[in-house]
């Protein structure tokens, strides 16, 4: 079953080809130098190396998605300081 190989995910660079040592097989990023995980034959390479792609696309969005959050909480504590500043000042 001849399977495409994803991206590099560590540099996102589609320079990727199968090489192999000994009796296993890897996925090797022409660009970087990174090495995915070695199997028994050439398929199971490119699957193992496309799962880490897929697992490192979820961890960069949930990377992005906490960043947004931090974002958004720093603006609701300045509204809420801002609240609280017109509700003392209103006070007095």
């Amino acid at each position: 079953m001849a399977q495409l190989i994803d991206v590099c995910p560590f540099c996102g660079v589609n320079h990727t080809h199968i090489s192999h040592h000994l009796l296993t097989f890897f996925v090797v990023c022409q660009h970087c130098n990174s090495s995915g995980p070695r199997h028994r034959n050439a398929d199971g390479a490119i699957k193992d190396w496309n799962s880490l792609s897929q697992v490192h696309k979820k961890a960069q969005f949930l990377t992005e998605q906490t960043e947004r959050m931090q974002t958004l909480l720093g603006r609701l504590y300045q509204i809420e300081s801002d609240v609280w500043q017109i509700v003392h000042d209103s006070s007095n």
